[in-house]
């Protein structure tokens, strides 16, 4: 976690934190503009091993994310923010290669509400 808040994590909240402090007109095409740099953000681990910068990377990213909706549209939002096709990995080992992925999948799911609670329904 240490790596992944110096390298780019503590700079992206920076920025988040001055886009929720701002009260102008122009609050939601900041917030706009900032998902989409988000969305365009891509990883790359060359010795991927476990993969667990990859997994901790796209856990940071998906909770910022889920800030980013929750401040747009409250409890009604629309995931929209691919990310897991913007981590690329490296190593030797192969197993790590069809590893990896698989953690990915789990912990967006583990991360991700349930559509019921996106829709503001009660579960």
């Amino acid at each position: 976690m240490k790596v992944v808040r110096s390298l780019f994590l503590d700079d992206l909240r920076a920025e988040f934190d001055a886009i929720k402090a701002d009260r102008s007109t122009r609050r939601i095409a900041r917030l706009d503009e900032f998902h989409e740099k988000l969305s365009k953000l891509t990883f790359l681990d060359p010795a991927c091993g476990c993969g667990n910068f990859l997994v901790i990377t796209y856990r940071e990213l998906r909770a910022l994310e889920l800030e980013i909706l929750n401040l747009k549209f409250g409890k009604q939002q629309e995931m929209t923010l691919d990310q897991v096709n913007k981590l690329s990995l490296l190593d030797v080992d192969q197993r790590n290669w069809l590893r990896t992925p698989n953690r990915l999948f789990a912990t967006d799911h583990a991360r991700s509400p349930p559509p019921s609670a996106l829709a503001g329904v009660p579960v």
